[in-house]
């Protein structure tokens, strides 16, 4: 370190730079020679760790795409066979947060999992209390079998320190019980995303 840096290491941290998300919709499509298939990445905003609805979010991303009986696993793998690997996941910081589905799809295919998606997301402005009732026992579930991974628990004792409060992860059921149905469909109102596809060159 001394070698390559000497004295430049500064006392104090640099400020990071804070991330502004854009928040619009923007589709890029890049052709690949050699692929057997197309590689889809949607994504929308959802709130980040420190904003109110970040818990909401969680609920949203589960409801989506959580799981082999997920909504997006049924109709893309199950019903119609057009991808073998599916799922949605969340990422959240501490000033951004977006919610993306990843799905590995026959190259011709891709438009019509776009609508799809699309579809499942309106789904959930209508989604029944006893589907969320359902999906927070599952996210709780999870966060038990977790606490028996000391590797787990200290990355999200880590995470939530990182966020400002350690103890925030020892009330993760209490929180995600006290979300609302409308905080869960509100966020299924999207207006804008983000959709990145790499395709065959040859279709």
């Amino acid at each position: 370190i001394k070698r390559y840096f000497g004295k430049k290491i500064p006392s104090s941290p640099a400020k990071i730079r804070e991330i502004v998300p854009l928040n619009k919709t923007k589709e890029i499509i890049e052709k690949r020679p050699h692929l057997d298939q197309a590689h889809l990445a949607f994504g929308f905003l959802v709130p980040s760790r420190k904003e109110k609805g970040r818990y909401a979010a969680e609920l949203l991303n589960a409801s989506l795409g959580l799981g082999m009986s997920s909504p997006l696993v049924q109709e893309i793998r199950e019903k119609r066979g057009w991808a073998y690997s599916v799922k949605s996941d969340l990422d959240q910081g501490n000033n951004y947060g977006y919610c993306y589905v990843y799905a590995g799809v026959k190259k011709e295919s891709p438009k019509k999992v776009k609508e799809i998606i699309l579809n499942e997301i309106k789904k959930l402005r209508k989604l029944e209390k006893s589907n969320l009732e359902q999906t927070k026992e599952q996210l709780i579930g999870r966060y038990f079998l977790d606490m028996e991974n000391s590797m787990k628990t200290a990355q999200n004792l880590m995470n939530e320190e990182l966020s400002g409060n350690a103890e925030e992860y020892f009330s993760y059921p209490e929180k995600i019980s006290e979300v609302k149905l409308s905080d869960v469909r509100n966020l299924a109102k999207i207006k804008h995303y983000g959709l990145s596809l790499i395709i065959p060159t040859k279709l």
